[in-house]
């Protein structure tokens, strides 16, 4: 949302991502500082759901800054709060946000409106690019490192079965690691992904049972500071992640 939030506010705004580089979202709390920063900030953007565990304590306490849960009628799954992987969930939310900078900052509601239509342009031309991409393909079922991809499934009729389930930094039993390795064997699965934060070591016992390559399928939580030193974006993620899904799925 950081990335949406500045494309839309542009020099208008100050945008602060809560979340350091590299740190796992799911784990990330709140510090003092941190708090300190909250109260003297105009809008909170925020998932919703368990993304943020420490939302609803938080939000109790602010007075003055605007709580926008951008998640609230997008989030089918509680168990999967990537709602932004959907492109045109990820337009919901510009739009949420749009909205919130208008509210706080009337004014300027022409260039807010401007931004968002652009980066919505973006957006939509980013589903097309996967829609067209992934048309004519061998099968429907690919296999990430956890149950991050629900939403990307559901908008282009594809089916997720991962290798941790939920909790990406689950504990991986030795009877869940053979139903995978027997499902790429059998269906001869040609790449298996996993994720930058994420030991890779699960993926790599299962790459040495079966003829599967690992490549990277980014639930793009956070960018890394080698993300952030590369200039990659939402957009470039999303496209790295068509590239993978294509070789997955076979996809000509």
């Amino acid at each position: 949302m950081e990335e949406f939030a500045q494309r839309i506010g542009g020099d208008l705004v100050d945008v602060v991502n809560l979340v350091p580089p590299g740190v796992e979202a799911h784990d990330f709390e709140l510090s003092a500082q941190d708090r300190i920063l909250l109260d003297k900030s105009d809008v909170l953007l925020a998932i919703g759901s368990s993304f943020e565990s420490w939302l609803d304590e938080v939000e109790s306490g602010l007075k003055d800054t605007l709580v926008v849960r951008t998640g609230d009628g997008l989030l089918k799954n509680e168990s999967d709060p990537h709602i932004w992987l959907d492109p045109m969930l990820a337009k919901e939310i510009a739009i949420k946000i749009q909205n919130a900078l208008i509210e706080i900052d009337l004014e300027n509601e022409t260039a807010y409106r401007a931004n968002t239509q652009s980066l919505i342009q973006e957006l939509e031309e980013l589903d097309d690019l996967f829609e067209t991409s992934l048309e004519n393909r061998q099968r429907d079922l690919f296999i990430p490192a956890h149950d991050a991809f629900s939403y990307l499934a559901l908008a282009y009729g594809l089916t997720q079965r991962s290798i941790a389930g939920a909790n990406p930094e689950g504990d991986v039993d030795a009877k869940r690691l053979k139903e995978i390795i027997d499902l790429v064997n059998a269906q001869k699965i040609p790449v298996i992904f996993s994720e930058e934060n994420l030991d890779p070591k699960i993926a790599e016992a299962i790459a040495n049972e079966t003829q599967a390559i690992i490549m990277a399928l980014n639930p793009i939580e956070s960018l890394s500071d080698e993300d952030i030193e590369a200039g990659e974006s939402y957009f470039s993620l999303m496209e790295k992640n068509l590239d993978g899904l294509k070789i997955a799925l076979g996809a000509n």
